[in-house]
């Protein structure tokens, strides 16, 4: 008698890994670690190039390209700020707010928005400190967690005069450590590059560095100094024609560490004007990207940004991916089209994902998926998964 062929779920761990390796998408892999206990063994041991990221919309819709179908994930609903992999969550009245991997369900405590000290010229001492308590409507324009103990956050206090604040903090505090920049332009984004935490304005392109000190008596981070280090970004032309018709408005900077360097992103985006006196998408972007030059104190406009590269934008910041082991061609920017801070005057309550050529500035839709969803008061985001076997898919749509 011959003998059985082999099961599947014995081949070796290295041929396991060519398989995985190959699997774009992070659902693929997990699907392929929840076929035995042996792939699963082999998705969590063997090193693997990070996937294309999931899509996540804020009532917990995922998409996961190149596949059009989406999921639901309930652990993802309701976010009100992302950060790479982990979405901000507002507990609430004042039990906190908390970081969590949708992916994994780990969790990472943070105080309420609304509880934080500040520091503030005024007394005969030189610094007070205040501790307010007060619940206040904030917005989160942008989060990160630089390491294991710094969290960083942009807010922005709603009203006539919006108020901007930075702030810091470690996990599992009570407070935040903030300042106010009554005296500063309203910023665009903030990244984490080599240790120093970096901020962007958004109409002019000062660069801005960051420090974070550390209290004496308590251990917490606070920010104790922000100096600019790049005065403007360089004016320049559009390189394509621009519409004859409509309005052109050059909205949104961006900052991404890349390779160790500091890149910024700046987008043209143009409008036309409707019978109702709204602003339709009209589906013409360009984008210009730059390197900053700490020494020079400027920056620097490439032309590529690599041919393993791609940018992946989100409201006011961005990620790059390495694509070449995808089989996916890089040099390119990925958008969402209607991603812009002035919806209350654009008239189109849906937005979709393109994608912008760096070499030729054509647009093309991304994998061809038609992607369209109602855009809703929160930004739809990209996470960035890590390991497969992080995600469990509990339901189907």
């Amino acid at each position: 008698m011959q003998p059985p062929p082999p099961s599947w779920s014995e081949i070796p761990l290295d041929l396991a890994g060519l398989v995985l390796g190959r699997l774009p998408t992070h659902a693929d892999r997990v699907r392929f670690a929840a076929a035995c206990r042996r792939w699963r063994a082999a998705a969590r041991e063997i090193p693997l190039p990070q996937p294309l990221p999931l899509l996540a919309l804020p009532d917990g819709t995922m998409y996961s390209p190149p596949l059009p179908k989406p999921f639901h994930l309930p652990a993802a609903a309701g976010y009100v700020a992302a950060c790479g992999n982990w979405l901000l969550f507002s507990g609430a009245d004042d039990s906190g707010c908390f970081l969590r991997n949708p992916l994994s369900n780990a969790t990472v405590p943070l105080p309420a928005l609304h509880r934080f000290r500040k520091r503030y010229k005024g007394s005969n001492d030189g610094w007070s400190v205040v501790f307010n308590n007060t619940p206040e409507s904030l917005a989160v324009a942008r989060l990160l967690l630089c390491s294991p103990h710094l969290v960083a956050a942009y807010t922005v206090l709603q009203g006539q005069a919006p108020i901007q604040r930075i702030t810091v903090c470690q996990p599992g505090a009570c407070s935040w450590w903030s300042v106010c920049m009554h005296d500063l332009p309203i910023l665009a984004g903030m990244a984490f590059c080599n240790g120093t935490l970096f901020a962007v304005e958004r109409r002019k392109g000062g660069l801005y560095a960051i420090d974070i000190g550390v209290d004496r008596s308590t251990g917490d981070p606070w920010v104790s100094r922000l100096r600019q280090v790049i005065d403007n970004v360089p004016r320049g032309g559009l390189t394509s024609t621009v519409p004859s018709h409509g309005l052109t408005i050059e909205l949104l900077f961006c900052l991404e560490e890349s390779h160790g360097a500091l890149l910024m992103v700046r987008r043209f985006m143009h409008y036309q004007w409707t019978q109702r006196g709204k602003l339709a998408a009209s589906g013409w972007n360009e984008f210009e990207v730059f390197e900053a030059d700490l020494q020079g104190s400027c920056w620097t406009k490439v032309a590529t940004i690599g041919d393993d590269q791609v940018l992946f934008l989100c409201g006011d910041h961005c990620s790059s991916l390495c694509v070449s082991h995808l089989g996916m061609p890089g040099d390119r920017i990925i958008f969402f089209e209607n991603d812009n801070e002035g919806r209350r005057y654009v008239d189109d309550s849906t937005s979709s994902c393109s994608v912008y050529d760096m070499r030729d500035g054509k647009i093309s839709t991304f994998f061809s998926m038609g992607l369209h969803w109602k855009r809703g008061t929160e930004w739809a985001t990209w996470l960035f998964p890590e390991k497969p076997s992080e995600v469990i898919i509990t339901t189907s749509t």
